[in-house]
């Protein structure tokens, strides 16, 4: 029988995302072209600052979705036609959609086992032989790694360094929010994030060159309110431009949801992490101890086989649970077979550990269920199923890694 007590309905919606909605709507100026619109105190305007203020930021910009702010990142840093682009192995689609778009040339970095983000010392080799033009770090999941090493080591080469935050918005490492680490941070509000207007996404920048780049590719090329200096810039940009009901939105999903409930996800990711890492035969990731705040967009639950992983569904499944399923790597699916020019030249290598058995046997459980009686869900689950009774718990959870990978 199913229980229906842990149904969740995902996005929640207030009453002020319905009035600011609905203010737009009556005021019949949907768009910035519209003659009538007025910048400043549009509701576009008062999230860019609100969202730029709460990441410390002093510029960025609202665009259509995730991948948008990808593409428009790279041809904000100068990426061409056959440029390499670093780029995650364990990501989704649209971190390296995005490069072949502009007919660049993804190169899949290896990702630790660990934590599932990219490998820092992968990055060094790659970038000594392949000479990228840029790179895209994709915060997985929501978690952090130290990067300072890197970062100057890519900074010394002339690498750009784009954040790939669409499922870490408000994630800190050492009190320093995702986003603000390299060049540009890219953000996604789709309907499953954190943050949400349906679809939409941003982009962040500290440097006011790279900032004037990201307007013009955004507006056409007009954005006429950015100040070019002595020598105006003209760019072929595209319309890349949003509604303003998907900002009233984004003002209210803000202020009412985000900000009202990323400290209690933040606690409950932690227990919950902290719960799998102690159970026998299955564990989630590494959380590094830097990471102040964890945002997550789902924690991962990794089993070491396929029985224990279709039991844990059909828990899920019961418990009207929403979640993640893991499938093979995205290397080894039909798209890097399709003719696409950026996608022939594309050069990826199989990972030290077998990557493919930690993608197939992974479950995703989504922010919106870190609270208490998730946790006590799984903590019973575990306990009835006698996965856990694990001695030396994440120690010898870290040696079944080693030995089984």
């Amino acid at each position: 029988m199913k229980n229906d007590s842990n149904s969740i309905k995902w996005p929640v919606i207030t009453e002020s995302c319905i009035e600011n909605v609905n203010c737009v709507l009556k005021s019949g100026i949907l768009t910035t072209k519209n003659k009538r619109y007025d910048l400043e105190n549009s509701f576009q305007e008062q999230f860019t600052r609100q969202f730029c203020d709460f990441l410390n930021a002093p510029y960025g910009k609202v665009v259509p979705n995730g991948t948008i702010a990808l593409v428009i990142a790279l041809l904000s840093l100068g990426v061409k036609e056959n440029d390499y682009v670093l780029v995650s192995e364990n990501t989704w689609i649209a971190s390296i959609s995005a490069i072949t778009l502009i007919n660049a040339i993804p190169v899949l970095v290896p990702c630790k086992i660990g934590n599932l983000l990219i490998d820092c010392e992968s990055i060094i080799k790659l970038q000594r032989k392949y000479k990228p033009k840029a790179i895209i770090i994709v915060h997985l999941n929501g978690f952090l790694q130290d990067y300072s090493k890197i970062l100057h080591d890519l900074k010394v080469h002339n690498v750009k360094v784009i954040e790939d935050c669409a499922q870490a918005i408000g994630s800190e490492y050492k009190n320093i929010k995702a986003g603000t680490f390299g060049d540009i941070g890219a953000f996604s509000f789709q309907e499953s994030k954190v943050l949400t207007c349906g679809e939409g996404g941003f982009l962040c920048t500290k440097d006011i060159a790279i900032y004037r780049r990201i307007c013009l590719y955004q507006d056409l090329t007009y954005a006429q309110k950015i100040p070019m200096g002595n020598n105006e810039m003209y760019l072929f940009g595209s319309n890349y431009r949003v509604t303003e009901q998907q900002c009233a939105l984004l003002y209210s999903q803000f202020k009412n949801v985000f900000l009202a409930s990323i400290t209690e996800k933040d606690i409950w990711a932690k227990k919950i992490i902290n719960l799998l890492n102690f159970q026998k035969n299955v564990r989630s990731v590494d959380i590094d101890r830097n990471q102040t705040v964890l945002s997550l967009f789902k924690i991962p639950v990794i089993f070491y086989s396929i029985n224990e992983k279709e039991k844990f569904l059909s828990f899920l499944e019961k418990n009207s649970f929403s979640y993640y399923n893991g499938g093979k790597p995205l290397y080894l699916t039909n798209i890097f077979s399709t003719g696409r020019k950026s996608l022939k030249k594309m050069h990826y290598k199989r990972q030290k550990f077998n990557d493919y058995n930690i993608q197939i046997n992974q479950v995703g459980i989504f922010h919106y269920y870190f609270n208490q009686n998730t946790y006590e869900l799984l903590k019973n689950y575990f306990t009835k199923n006698d996965i856990n009774n694990s001695e030396d718990g994440y120690e010898n959870n870290s040696y079944f890694i080693k030995k089984q990978l």
